[in-house]
């Protein structure tokens, strides 16, 4: 039944899942996925939560002299809208926010963009700001089926695709583990370069519906547990030959979404989503 309703999910929640381009000297130089949790009540600028190593974190700070682009495709993988903005607030006073500190190290962060898109509009659909499942501690356990999805960078290349594609992936919990005070999903199943930041979700059985629960920190394949979080100038950890194959790693994100929930209660309340089990 649950397995059902992962896939049935996917259309409504794959609208607020986005491509995050990180650029210097206008240049992209890597890219991942975030997941639009709602809107600011008041400037409707959008909250994106995504894996810290997506964006130009180095000891902790944004990385200035770079800028972020927040992509939004549509079901034909044309990019229809987006969102780009310096990491310096100082250059662009409608530049980001990481307003998410609460766990140094973690391999989370939250970002608030500019409320209006390049082309002028608004980045946000009046849809976007009520589409996040409202979260509670429940936490997919081992053998619990989850599905999560993300923007792989090797298709921009490859030329079968040419363009990003956001790409649906489903695999089981194998277990749970804690590395310096964080605790991670451990699961069976791939992910690609890109997929970083992307969510997570699962069937929670108490409350009979979906619920996006974390999002994607690493693929174990390409880089080793011990560097959840590496240093954004540094690819050191995808040389590493202690690889993990088979293996994907989720940090869950209740305590963000709960801290971006107490910002005086600016972020949009969300209803559970009426999705059928089946």
């Amino acid at each position: 039944m649950e397995d059902h309703a992962l896939a049935k999910a996917f259309p409504r929640l794959g609208r607020a899942i986005i491509r995050i381009v990180i650029l210097k000297n206008n240049r992209p130089i890597a890219a991942g996925t975030g997941y639009v949790l709602g809107g600011l009540r008041k400037t409707h600028r959008a909250v994106v939560a995504t894996a810290a190593h997506v964006l130009p974190f180095e000891d902790g700070r944004l990385l200035p002299n770079h800028h972020i682009r927040l992509e939004k495709y549509d079901a034909d993988m044309t990019m229809f809208r987006c969102v780009t903005f310096a990491t310096d607030p100082h250059t662009d006073p409608l530049g980001c926010h990481i307003v998410y500190d609460k766990a140094p190290g973690a391999d989370v962060a939250m970002v608030i963009a500019p409320r209006y898109a390049d082309a002028g509009d608004d980045f946000l659909d009046d849809a976007d700001l009520q589409i996040t499942p409202v979260l509670d501690r429940a936490v997919p356990a081992p053998a619990t089926r989850i599905a999560w999805a993300g923007y792989p960078s090797l298709l921009m290349s490859h030329e079968l695709f040419g363009k990003p594609h956001l790409c649906y992936y489903e695999g089981v919990v194998s277990s749970w583990v804690q590395h310096q005070g964080r605790g991670y999903v451990v699961v069976d199943g791939h992910a690609m370069p890109g997929v970083s930041g992307g969510p997570m979700w699962f069937f929670n059985d108490y409350a009979r519906t979906v619920q996006v629960a974390g999002v994607v920190s690493l693929y174990a394949g390409y880089s080793t547990p011990e560097h959840f979080r590496p240093n954004f100038s540094d690819d050191r950890a995808n040389q590493r030959r202690d690889r993990m194959p088979g293996f994907v790693f989720v940090q869950p994100i209740v305590d963000l979404v709960e801290h971006a929930l107490q910002l005086g209660k600016t972020v949009t309340e969300t209803s559970r989503p009426k999705m059928p089990p089946s």
